[in-house]
Protein backbone atom coordinates (compact mmCIF):
# COMPACT_ATOMS: atom_id res chain seq x y z
CA UNK A 1 0.00 0.00 0.00
CA UNK A 2 3.00 2.69 1.00
CA UNK A 3 4.68 1.96 -2.46
CA UNK A 4 1.61 2.33 -4.56
CA UNK A 5 1.23 5.90 -2.71
CA UNK A 6 4.53 6.25 -3.36
CA UNK A 7 4.43 5.44 -7.08
CA UNK A 8 1.10 7.84 -7.54
CA UNK A 9 2.84 10.61 -6.13
CA UNK A 10 6.44 10.46 -7.79
CA UNK A 11 3.73 10.70 -10.65
CA UNK A 12 1.91 13.08 -9.61
CA UNK A 13 5.20 14.87 -9.23
CA UNK A 14 6.28 13.95 -12.58
CA UNK A 15 3.15 15.37 -14.28
CA UNK A 16 3.24 18.43 -12.80
CA UNK A 17 7.06 19.24 -13.86
CA UNK A 18 6.11 18.12 -17.55
CA UNK A 19 3.15 20.65 -17.35
CA UNK A 20 5.57 23.15 -15.89
CA UNK A 21 7.97 22.94 -18.61
CA UNK A 22 5.41 22.62 -21.70
CA UNK A 23 3.74 25.46 -20.19
CA UNK A 24 7.70 28.11 -20.20
CA UNK A 25 8.03 26.52 -23.35
CA UNK A 26 5.00 27.17 -25.07
CA UNK A 27 4.63 30.89 -24.04
CA UNK A 28 7.85 30.91 -26.00
CA UNK A 29 6.94 29.87 -28.63
CA UNK A 30 3.60 32.47 -28.59
CA UNK A 31 5.04 35.78 -28.62
CA UNK A 32 7.24 35.15 -25.56
CA UNK A 33 7.85 37.99 -23.72
CA UNK A 34 11.70 39.18 -21.80
CA UNK A 35 9.94 40.18 -19.21
CA UNK A 36 8.38 36.76 -18.44
CA UNK A 37 9.74 35.11 -15.63
CA UNK A 38 9.79 31.36 -14.44
CA UNK A 39 8.96 32.88 -10.88
CA UNK A 40 5.20 33.55 -12.04
CA UNK A 41 4.76 30.19 -13.04
CA UNK A 42 6.02 28.46 -9.78
CA UNK A 43 3.95 25.79 -8.25
CA UNK A 44 6.37 22.42 -8.46
CA UNK A 45 9.59 22.26 -6.07
CA UNK A 46 12.05 22.11 -9.38
CA UNK A 47 10.96 25.23 -10.54
CA UNK A 48 11.77 26.49 -7.26
CA UNK A 49 14.83 24.98 -7.72
CA UNK A 50 15.57 26.51 -11.09
CA UNK A 51 14.45 29.86 -9.60
CA UNK A 52 16.82 29.85 -7.05
CA UNK A 53 20.06 28.63 -8.96
CA UNK A 54 20.69 31.70 -11.45
CA UNK A 55 22.87 29.27 -13.27
CA UNK A 56 19.99 26.99 -14.09
CA UNK A 57 17.53 29.63 -14.45
CA UNK A 58 19.80 31.29 -17.29
CA UNK A 59 20.46 27.49 -18.82
CA UNK A 60 16.03 27.28 -19.14
CA UNK A 61 16.54 30.97 -21.08
CA UNK A 62 19.14 30.04 -23.47
CA UNK A 63 17.11 27.12 -24.58
CA UNK A 64 14.24 29.38 -25.24
CA UNK A 65 16.01 31.89 -27.06
CA UNK A 66 16.50 28.79 -29.13
CA UNK A 67 13.19 27.43 -29.24
CA UNK A 68 12.25 28.47 -33.20
CA UNK A 69 14.73 26.12 -34.67
CA UNK A 70 13.94 23.05 -32.28
CA UNK A 71 13.51 19.76 -34.67
CA UNK A 72 10.51 18.23 -32.11
CA UNK A 73 8.02 19.51 -30.35
CA UNK A 74 8.15 20.22 -27.11
CA UNK A 75 4.26 18.58 -26.50
CA UNK A 76 6.07 14.91 -26.88
CA UNK A 77 8.61 16.21 -24.67
CA UNK A 78 8.79 13.26 -21.62
CA UNK A 79 11.21 14.74 -18.96
CA UNK A 80 13.55 12.82 -17.45
CA UNK A 81 12.04 11.22 -13.74
CA UNK A 82 14.23 13.35 -11.80
CA UNK A 83 13.87 16.09 -9.58
CA UNK A 84 17.88 17.19 -10.19
CA UNK A 85 17.20 20.05 -12.84
CA UNK A 86 20.61 19.86 -14.52
CA UNK A 87 20.29 16.45 -16.38
CA UNK A 88 16.91 17.78 -16.95
CA UNK A 89 17.70 20.29 -18.80
CA UNK A 90 20.67 19.02 -20.76
CA UNK A 91 17.93 16.47 -21.52
CA UNK A 92 15.47 18.76 -22.67
CA UNK A 93 18.53 20.24 -25.03
CA UNK A 94 19.16 17.03 -26.83
CA UNK A 95 15.52 16.32 -27.34
CA UNK A 96 14.83 19.69 -28.99
CA UNK A 97 17.89 19.88 -30.79
CA UNK A 98 20.15 17.00 -31.50
CA UNK A 99 18.96 15.08 -34.37
CA UNK A 100 22.27 12.79 -34.16
CA UNK A 101 24.41 11.87 -31.11
CA UNK A 102 26.23 14.27 -29.37
CA UNK A 103 29.42 14.05 -26.79
CA UNK A 104 28.03 15.10 -23.51
CA UNK A 105 30.56 17.88 -23.30
CA UNK A 106 28.71 19.71 -25.38
CA UNK A 107 25.30 19.71 -23.17
CA UNK A 108 27.74 22.71 -21.14
CA UNK A 109 26.63 25.33 -24.06
CA UNK A 110 23.54 25.65 -22.07
CA UNK A 111 25.39 26.66 -18.67
CA UNK A 112 27.69 29.16 -20.71
CA UNK A 113 26.72 33.00 -22.19
CA UNK A 114 28.08 31.61 -25.53
CA UNK A 115 25.59 32.56 -28.08
CA UNK A 116 28.31 31.14 -30.54
CA UNK A 117 28.95 27.54 -28.61
CA UNK A 118 25.07 27.46 -28.62
CA UNK A 119 24.41 27.82 -32.42
CA UNK A 120 27.47 25.35 -32.92
CA UNK A 121 24.99 22.71 -30.67
CA UNK A 122 22.00 22.79 -33.26
CA UNK A 123 24.46 22.44 -36.08
CA UNK A 124 26.31 19.20 -35.00
CA UNK A 125 22.81 18.21 -33.72
CA UNK A 126 22.04 18.30 -37.50
CA UNK A 127 25.31 16.26 -38.46
CA UNK A 128 27.10 18.63 -39.53
CA UNK A 129 31.33 18.83 -38.82
CA UNK A 130 32.89 20.60 -36.89
CA UNK A 131 35.57 21.31 -39.18
CA UNK A 132 32.73 23.34 -41.06
CA UNK A 133 32.10 25.80 -38.40
CA UNK A 134 34.10 28.79 -37.19
CA UNK A 135 36.32 27.39 -34.84
CA UNK A 136 39.16 29.83 -33.54
CA UNK A 137 41.68 26.16 -34.26
CA UNK A 138 42.64 25.65 -37.86
CA UNK A 139 41.14 21.88 -37.57
CA UNK A 140 42.01 18.90 -39.20
CA UNK A 141 39.85 15.78 -39.81
CA UNK A 142 41.87 13.36 -37.26
CA UNK A 143 40.91 16.64 -34.95
CA UNK A 144 37.52 16.80 -35.82
CA UNK A 145 37.36 12.90 -34.48
CA UNK A 146 38.66 13.18 -31.38
CA UNK A 147 36.92 16.24 -30.92
CA UNK A 148 33.82 14.11 -31.03
CA UNK A 149 35.30 11.81 -28.52
CA UNK A 150 36.65 14.43 -26.05
CA UNK A 151 35.66 13.92 -22.17
CA UNK A 152 32.12 14.29 -20.33
CA UNK A 153 33.24 16.97 -17.97
CA UNK A 154 35.58 19.42 -20.16
CA UNK A 155 34.12 22.25 -22.03
CA UNK A 156 33.74 23.26 -25.49
CA UNK A 157 37.07 25.68 -25.60
CA UNK A 158 38.75 22.18 -24.03
CA UNK A 159 37.32 20.13 -26.20
CA UNK A 160 38.49 21.80 -28.93
CA UNK A 161 42.17 21.88 -27.56
CA UNK A 162 41.40 18.28 -26.17
CA UNK A 163 41.16 17.41 -29.83
CA UNK A 164 43.60 19.47 -31.30
CA UNK A 165 46.23 17.73 -29.26
CA UNK A 166 45.65 14.83 -30.22
CA UNK A 167 45.44 15.08 -33.77
CA UNK A 168 49.15 16.49 -33.80
CA UNK A 169 50.13 13.10 -32.29
CA UNK A 170 50.08 13.82 -29.08
CA UNK A 171 48.56 11.30 -26.06
CA UNK A 172 45.80 11.42 -23.54
CA UNK A 173 47.60 12.00 -20.52
CA UNK A 174 49.47 15.34 -22.49
CA UNK A 175 45.92 16.43 -23.90
CA UNK A 176 44.45 16.14 -19.88
CA UNK A 177 47.02 18.33 -18.76
CA UNK A 178 47.53 20.69 -20.82
CA UNK A 179 43.49 21.48 -20.98
CA UNK A 180 43.82 21.65 -17.76
CA UNK A 181 45.51 24.52 -17.66
CA UNK A 182 46.37 27.85 -19.44
CA UNK A 183 45.75 26.52 -22.79
CA UNK A 184 42.41 25.03 -22.19
CA UNK A 185 40.99 28.30 -21.83
CA UNK A 186 42.98 30.43 -24.38
CA UNK A 187 42.54 29.50 -28.13
CA UNK A 188 44.30 32.91 -29.07
CA UNK A 189 47.57 32.86 -31.13
CA UNK A 190 47.51 29.07 -32.69
CA UNK A 191 50.16 29.39 -34.85
CA UNK A 192 51.93 29.70 -31.62
CA UNK A 193 50.40 27.51 -29.65
CA UNK A 194 50.80 24.48 -31.53
CA UNK A 195 54.65 24.47 -31.77
CA UNK A 196 54.75 24.29 -27.98
CA UNK A 197 52.20 21.75 -28.31
CA UNK A 198 54.80 19.29 -30.82
CA UNK A 199 57.45 20.71 -28.74
CA UNK A 200 56.03 18.91 -25.19
CA UNK A 201 54.59 16.04 -27.43
CA UNK A 202 57.79 15.40 -28.06
CA UNK A 203 59.22 15.09 -24.75
CA UNK A 204 57.49 11.88 -23.17
CA UNK A 205 59.41 11.81 -20.10
CA UNK A 206 58.60 14.98 -19.36
CA UNK A 207 57.17 14.99 -15.39
CA UNK A 208 53.24 16.18 -16.33
CA UNK A 209 53.22 18.45 -13.42
CA UNK A 210 55.98 20.50 -15.23
CA UNK A 211 53.89 21.26 -18.16
CA UNK A 212 51.53 23.97 -16.99
CA UNK A 213 53.99 26.15 -15.46
CA UNK A 214 56.31 25.61 -18.35
CA UNK A 215 53.04 27.29 -20.54
CA UNK A 216 52.82 29.75 -17.91
CA UNK A 217 56.80 31.15 -18.31
CA UNK A 218 56.31 31.01 -22.04
CA UNK A 219 52.97 33.08 -21.80
CA UNK A 220 54.52 35.39 -19.21
CA UNK A 221 58.29 35.46 -21.66
CA UNK A 222 55.94 36.13 -25.02
CA UNK A 223 52.51 37.60 -24.19
CA UNK A 224 52.28 38.92 -20.46
CA UNK A 225 52.99 42.89 -20.25
CA UNK A 226 52.68 44.43 -16.85
CA UNK A 227 51.74 47.23 -15.47
CA UNK A 228 53.47 48.77 -12.73
CA UNK A 229 52.69 51.78 -9.94
CA UNK A 230 54.90 54.61 -10.30
CA UNK A 231 55.54 57.49 -7.64
CA UNK A 232 52.27 59.29 -9.38
CA UNK A 233 50.07 56.43 -8.27
CA UNK A 234 49.54 55.98 -11.77
CA UNK A 235 50.38 52.76 -14.00
CA UNK A 236 53.03 51.90 -16.78
CA UNK A 237 53.05 49.46 -19.04
CA UNK A 238 55.87 47.26 -18.92
CA UNK A 239 56.38 45.10 -22.25
CA UNK A 240 56.77 41.24 -22.40
CA UNK A 241 60.13 40.33 -21.56
CA UNK A 242 60.77 38.35 -24.84
CA UNK A 243 57.83 38.81 -27.36
CA UNK A 244 60.22 37.47 -30.34
CA UNK A 245 59.99 34.01 -27.68
CA UNK A 246 59.50 30.91 -29.91
CA UNK A 247 60.26 27.26 -29.81
CA UNK A 248 63.36 27.32 -32.04
CA UNK A 249 66.05 25.28 -30.69
CA UNK A 250 64.94 25.19 -27.39
CA UNK A 251 65.47 21.99 -25.43
CA UNK A 252 62.94 20.56 -22.58
CA UNK A 253 66.36 21.71 -20.06
CA UNK A 254 66.69 25.41 -20.82
CA UNK A 255 62.80 25.98 -20.57
CA UNK A 256 62.86 24.51 -16.87
CA UNK A 257 65.59 26.80 -16.03
CA UNK A 258 64.17 29.69 -17.09
CA UNK A 259 60.26 28.41 -15.37
CA UNK A 260 62.70 28.05 -12.23
CA UNK A 261 64.41 31.56 -12.44
CA UNK A 262 61.18 33.48 -13.24
CA UNK A 263 59.75 31.32 -10.21
CA UNK A 264 62.14 32.27 -7.89
CA UNK A 265 61.88 36.04 -8.95
CA UNK A 266 58.17 36.25 -8.20
CA UNK A 267 58.99 34.73 -4.74
CA UNK A 268 61.37 37.16 -4.41
CA UNK A 269 59.53 40.06 -4.87
CA UNK A 270 59.99 42.62 -2.18
CA UNK A 271 57.52 44.78 -0.26
CA UNK A 272 58.17 48.11 -0.82
CA UNK A 273 55.73 49.98 1.27
CA UNK A 274 53.39 50.72 -1.65
CA UNK A 275 51.08 47.48 -1.62
CA UNK A 276 48.39 47.86 -3.77
CA UNK A 277 44.89 46.53 -2.91
CA UNK A 278 41.26 46.77 -4.39
CA UNK A 279 37.79 45.93 -3.09
CA UNK A 280 38.10 43.03 -5.29
CA UNK A 281 34.60 40.22 -5.44
CA UNK A 282 31.51 41.12 -3.82
CA UNK A 283 31.05 36.83 -3.20
CA UNK A 284 31.87 36.34 0.74
CA UNK A 285 34.88 34.22 2.08
CA UNK A 286 33.12 31.01 3.16
CA UNK A 287 33.77 28.51 5.66
CA UNK A 288 33.75 24.78 6.21
CA UNK A 289 33.73 22.44 8.93
CA UNK A 290 34.70 18.45 8.69
CA UNK A 291 34.14 15.81 11.49
CA UNK A 292 33.82 15.68 14.79
CA UNK A 293 35.68 16.12 17.96
CA UNK A 294 39.48 15.53 17.83
CA UNK A 295 38.95 14.88 13.49
CA UNK A 296 37.03 18.41 13.26
CA UNK A 297 38.65 20.32 10.39
CA UNK A 298 37.48 23.53 9.70
CA UNK A 299 38.33 25.12 6.26
CA UNK A 300 38.17 28.73 4.95
CA UNK A 301 38.08 30.15 1.55
CA UNK A 302 39.19 33.84 1.67
CA UNK A 303 39.86 36.00 -1.21
CA UNK A 304 43.31 37.85 -1.45
CA UNK A 305 42.83 42.06 -1.84
CA UNK A 306 46.40 42.90 -2.05
CA UNK A 307 49.55 42.74 -3.68
CA UNK A 308 50.95 41.86 -0.48
CA UNK A 309 48.54 38.77 0.36
CA UNK A 310 49.21 37.80 -3.38
CA UNK A 311 53.24 37.78 -2.64
CA UNK A 312 52.75 35.86 0.43
CA UNK A 313 50.31 33.33 -1.11
CA UNK A 314 52.97 32.57 -3.52
CA UNK A 315 55.84 32.20 -1.46
CA UNK A 316 54.12 29.67 1.22
CA UNK A 317 52.57 27.74 -2.48
CA UNK A 318 55.91 28.25 -4.34
CA UNK A 319 54.10 29.11 -7.45
CA UNK A 320 53.19 32.51 -9.75
CA UNK A 321 50.12 34.32 -7.97
CA UNK A 322 51.72 37.42 -7.65
CA UNK A 323 52.07 38.20 -11.28
CA UNK A 324 48.09 38.58 -10.62
CA UNK A 325 48.07 41.71 -9.31
CA UNK A 326 47.24 44.27 -11.47
CA UNK A 327 44.18 41.88 -13.27
CA UNK A 328 42.67 41.63 -9.80
CA UNK A 329 42.66 45.64 -9.39
CA UNK A 330 41.28 46.16 -12.73
CA UNK A 331 38.55 43.62 -11.87
CA UNK A 332 39.38 40.94 -13.95
CA UNK A 333 39.99 38.56 -11.78
CA UNK A 334 39.34 37.48 -8.13
CA UNK A 335 42.29 34.93 -6.41
CA UNK A 336 40.63 32.91 -3.17
CA UNK A 337 42.97 30.40 -0.73
CA UNK A 338 41.55 27.77 -0.19
CA UNK A 339 42.88 26.77 3.71
CA UNK A 340 42.66 24.82 6.84
CA UNK A 341 43.19 25.86 10.23
CA UNK A 342 46.55 24.20 11.65
CA UNK A 343 47.92 24.27 14.89
CA UNK A 344 46.22 27.94 15.70
CA UNK A 345 47.27 29.10 12.04
CA UNK A 346 46.24 28.80 8.85
CA UNK A 347 47.46 26.80 6.06
CA UNK A 348 46.88 27.24 2.12
CA UNK A 349 46.31 24.38 0.73
CA UNK A 350 44.95 25.48 -2.48
CA UNK A 351 44.72 29.21 -4.65
CA UNK A 352 41.69 29.50 -7.03
CA UNK A 353 41.26 32.24 -9.47
CA UNK A 354 37.62 32.92 -10.61
CA UNK A 355 36.78 35.33 -13.48
CA UNK A 356 34.95 38.45 -14.01
CA UNK A 357 31.74 36.31 -14.50
CA UNK A 358 32.25 34.63 -11.50
CA UNK A 359 33.69 31.09 -13.10
CA UNK A 360 35.85 29.08 -11.17
CA UNK A 361 38.94 28.92 -14.22
CA UNK A 362 41.76 27.67 -12.43
CA UNK A 363 43.20 26.11 -8.89
CA UNK A 364 46.70 25.04 -7.99
CA UNK A 365 48.12 23.40 -4.92
CA UNK A 366 51.51 23.96 -3.76
CA UNK A 367 54.22 23.76 -6.70
CA UNK A 368 51.44 24.22 -9.16
CA UNK A 369 50.04 21.05 -8.31
CA UNK A 370 46.26 19.81 -8.99
CA UNK A 371 43.91 19.86 -5.68
CA UNK A 372 43.26 16.48 -4.51
CA UNK A 373 39.90 15.08 -4.42
CA UNK A 374 38.83 16.37 -1.10
CA UNK A 375 39.91 19.67 -1.89
CA UNK A 376 37.94 19.78 -4.89
CA UNK A 377 34.99 18.06 -2.89
CA UNK A 378 35.39 21.46 -0.78
CA UNK A 379 35.58 23.85 -3.82
CA UNK A 380 32.72 22.32 -5.18
CA UNK A 381 30.74 22.64 -2.03
CA UNK A 382 32.00 26.27 -2.11
CA UNK A 383 30.81 27.02 -5.71
CA UNK A 384 27.29 25.82 -4.99
CA UNK A 385 27.34 28.00 -1.91
CA UNK A 386 28.42 31.28 -3.64
CA UNK A 387 26.64 30.64 -7.15
CA UNK A 388 30.08 30.20 -8.89
CA UNK A 389 30.26 28.45 -11.83
CA UNK A 390 33.15 26.04 -12.94
CA UNK A 391 34.74 25.47 -16.16
CA UNK A 392 36.33 22.79 -15.65
CA UNK A 393 36.93 19.62 -13.24
CA UNK A 394 40.15 21.08 -11.58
Amino acid sequence: MANRMKRKQLAEANAKQEIYFKKIFNDAKIQYKENTKISELLGVPLAKRILLNSEHHLAIDRIKAQISKAIRPIDNWKPLRTRRPEPLIKHLGRYLFAQYHLPKFLDHVWFEDNLEFQNWYLKLGKGINIRNLNTPLDYTKKMSHYFMQAPDHLTVRQALRWGQILGLGGDRRLADTITSGHLGTNLVEDDFWSTVIIFMKNQPMLDPSLINPIIDYIYHQKFHGQRRLTNYHTYEFIPPPTPGFSMKGRTITSLIRGMEKWHRELREVKYTGKNISWIGSRKKDWEYIEGVGNGQKCYQIIQLKSALELIEEGRAMKHCVASYAYSCSKGNCSIWSLRVNHDFSQKPLVTIEVNARDMIVQARGKYNAMPSQVEQNIIRRWAVANDLKTQYIY
